[in-house]
């Protein structure tokens, strides 16, 4: 017979501790990863600003070298050095769309991600305050 409330198993904590530090490193590193994300997409907008600007000089100046070749005053091959400028420029801005059409799918996964390793340092805490069995 054992009286009630006797400790009559402990549980050595050091696993849950770990699977607790472990829990913890998981979800700090996922919030660390959505963070970057959400950096990367502010400076993916920004970036694209800058190339799209970019992008209007390029197709003006093309503009100009057409103009300047339908009066005889440039030559062919400047007009298509500067066709192949602007079309590079709108393959760098696209790829930046591109990029940026992917964030929300991206982001939810790390969002996800986020939450599964919170679940996982919420478990590993109960786990932990839990390390001793008693009689009732």
């Amino acid at each position: 017979m054992i009286a009630a409330g006797t400790e009559i198993l402990r549980i050595d904590p050091l696993d849950y501790e770990l699977k607790l530090s472990q829990a913890i490193a998981d979800l700090k590193s996922s919030q660390t990863q959505l963070a970057r994300l959400d950096q990367e997409e502010t400076n993916l907008k920004q970036t694209l600003s800058i190339e799209m600007n970019r992008l209007k000089l390029a197709e003006n100046e093309y503009q100009r070298r057409v103009d300047l070749n339908k009066r005889g005053l440039t030559s062919q091959s400047d007009v298509d050095t500067q066709q192949q400028n602007m079309l590079s420029q709108k393959k760098l801005v696209q790829e930046i769309e591109n990029q940026l059409a992917l964030m929300p799918d991206e982001r939810g996964v790390s969002e996800a991600l986020v939450k599964v390793n919170q679940a996982k340092a919420d478990e590993a805490q109960r786990s932990l305050e839990k390390p001793a069995l008693y009689c009732r």
